[in-house]
């Protein structure tokens, strides 16, 4: 399950980077701010964090499938931050995935629903914004 989630995450952030407006709003030290689970301590916000929601392999289908569900998330200390990056998080709807050799995308990325939190840490209000993700994989 490890190498198809560090895979997932991967055509997630690859298929982001393609998005025009992502490397500019979430760039930091030469770096682009799209982290798997946790961001370090010392990266500022905004950041994107990607983490698997539920869902797996297909174990009914002939070939083998994954129909994993995602959480994209922008996190921000500021409202207008956090909803100009989820902007740009809701153009992976309808798109393809951007997919690497010996892997194949069978449909389209499917923004299932939108997901807002508010939150306070250490007496500051946090934002997290994004959507919950489809990715529907399947190994050439």
């Amino acid at each position: 399950m490890a190498g198809i989630l560090s895979r997932d995450s991967r055509i997630i952030r690859d298929s982001l980077l393609a998005i025009p407006g992502v490397s500019a709003a979430l760039a930091w030290s030469g770096i682009t701010k799209i982290f798997f689970e946790d961001a370090p301590a010392n990266v500022p916000l905004p950041y994107v964090g990607i983490c698997h929601s539920m869902g797996g392999v297909n174990q009914s289908s002939f070939v083998r499938i994954t129909e994993p569900y995602w959480e994209v998330l922008a996190h921000s200390a500021s409202l207008s931050e956090v909803m100009a990056v989820y902007e740009l998080l809701d153009q992976l709807d309808q798109t393809w995935p951007v997919v690497g050799i010996g892997e194949c995308a069978f449909d389209k990325f499917e923004v299932l629903y939108p997901i807002s939190i508010r939150y306070t840490s250490q007496n500051s209000v946090l934002y997290k914004v994004g959507v919950l993700l489809r990715v529907p994989i399947m190994e050439a």
